[in-house]
């Protein structure tokens, strides 16, 4: 590439692979119209076209007239993240969170002075670029004052979420750092990324809240509750009608039956309460008998009548019965 002073980093280009070299003013606007900055949700932070960078709104320059600060948070910005941010080499802030973004993270925002770095709530996807993980200083990533666990210390947690995980401000930070909530995992006073199962931690990073309902160490997701619920409401009245109708049932089975179909009649005994000489009656077509107007069933005594609530004694009865049945009703046989 011809001397550009140092804008195009990378080896192996030749010619047309060269970028040309763009200045403060241009990135810009590459990256407004990038996001779709005509329609960004608060008109007030239009831009125009090759207008002075430091007097736009979102943008703050440091004494040197360099833009220092990109502060562009819940604007509905839409788009990737322009990699030509990585130019703005005195950029130490970058908020571009709680937006509509796409794509992944550019690794060549490392080539910043990035000391503040928010891309919490967008729909980025992938991972943190592992060069951009150990850059030190950026959200305290690297800062061994902090903390001597290195797992902690220089971790892309530092920068996002990544996916299936969540923390209040969509990344982890370590102790000693303010942030905007507290929510102590692990060592004390850090802010760890948890797990999260629902879609929106699952699909993209830097999540900063999780639908998901923590039982102990369980994590049961929202919309399998939901899902749960809704198949619970269809069920139920299924449910309803089983119990009822086993009830019945049940209720049915209750009846001990000590009669037989003799072809003069039949008789029950209901459970539950003590039987009598007039809960039998033997019957025929045309006329009736009950044992309280047989004199030959007068021998029974209370005991006998007692013993019938038994199974034993309810069918001894019944036999006794049936055989003088034909005494009772002439010479009819008995089947």
């Amino acid at each position: 590439c011809p001397d550009d002073g140092g804008y195009n980093r990378y080896i192996g280009q030749r010619g047309s692979e060269c970028e040309k070299p763009l200045n403060e003013v241009e990135i810009l606007d590459l990256f407004y119209e990038q996001t779709n900055g005509d329609k960004w949700t608060n008109p007030s932070y239009s831009w125009e076209t090759g207008s002075p960078a430091c007097a736009r709104r979102g943008i703050k320059c440091d004494d040197s007239g360099k833009v220092s600060v990109i502060a562009l948070p819940s604007l509905g910005l839409k788009g990737p993240i322009l990699s030509e941010i990585g130019h703005l080499s005195s950029l130490k802030t970058l908020d571009l969170s709680n937006n509509d973004l796409t794509g992944f993270v550019p690794s060549d925002i490392r080539f910043t002075s990035l000391v503040n770095l928010d891309l919490r709530n967008n729909r980025l996807e992938g991972v943190v670029p592992p060069m951009l993980c150990i850059k030190e200083g950026v959200n305290n990533n690297g800062d061994t004052s902090l903390s001597t666990d290195f797992n902690l210390v220089y971790a892309c947690d530092n920068f996002m979420c990544a996916r299936g995980s969540w923390s209040p401000i969509g990344r982890a930070a370590l102790k000693g750092e303010e942030v905007d909530e507290i929510h102590e995992v692990g060592g004390a006073g850090t802010l760890q990324c948890l797990p999260c199962y629902d879609d929106a931690a699952k699909m993209y990073m830097g999540r900063d809240s999780c639908s998901d309902v923590v039982l102990g160490s369980m994590h049961i997701r929202m919309i399998d509750i939901r899902n749960a619920i809704s198949k619970t409401l269809v069920a139920l009245p299924i449910l309803v009608f089983i119990v009822g109708f086993s009830i019945v049932i049940i209720k049915r089975r209750k009846t001990v039956p000590i009669g037989v179909d003799t072809g003069y009649g039949s008789g029950t005994i209901l459970p539950g309460r003590k039987t009598s000489r007039r809960d039998l009656d033997l019957t025929t077509s045309g006329r009736s008998l009950s044992l309280a107007s047989a004199g030959e069933f007068e021998d029974y005594s209370d005991d006998d009548w007692t013993a019938a609530d038994s199974e034993r004694g309810a069918q001894r009865v019944k036999e006794e019965m049936i055989e003088l049945a034909p005494a009772i009703h002439g010479d009819k046989e008995v089947i």
